[in-house]
């Protein structure tokens, strides 16, 4: 699902996010996260497939923390994503505005895994992160 974002004010789209349905291996996301005893061997998780805000937006204000946080309630308000106690993502390790960003958004890493980067297929890290919606 994809959704764009706009805030009053603006007639211009300030950015988007796509979601998914995935899972995590509960063994990976146990050496980060304060798992019970009880979890699945395979964690339900939405995914942050990407998201984006648009350039003149881009450090300008608060814009990609407030389509994080409509992100949160929506997943919160939503019954289909009430089984999925993290959110996934991946960042390339490069991006380093990028990862300094959802650590700020109380993103974990746990894993980290060599891919080729579509844009130019040489390979670079892309480090994978989790947000623990449970968490106090």
């Amino acid at each position: 699902m994809t959704n764009l974002f706009s805030f009053p004010g603006f007639r211009e789209i300030v950015g988007f996010c796509t979601t998914a349905v995935g899972s995590v291996p509960a063994a990976v996301l146990d050496e980060v996260l304060s798992l019970p005893p009880d979890v699945p061997a395979r964690v339900p998780a939405m995914l942050i497939a990407y998201m984006a805000v648009a350039r003149p937006y881009r450090r300008v204000g608060h814009f990609g923390q407030e389509m994080h946080l409509q992100l949160l309630e929506g997943v919160a308000a939503s019954s289909a994503w009430a089984v999925a106690p993290v959110i996934y993502l991946e960042c390339w390790e490069d991006n380093e505005a990028g990862i300094a960003f959802w650590k700020r958004m109380g993103y974990v890493q746990f894993h980290r895994l060599l891919s080729p980067r579509p844009d130019t297929g040489e390979s670079a890290w892309l480090a994978r992160m989790v947000y623990d919606r449970f968490a106090i």
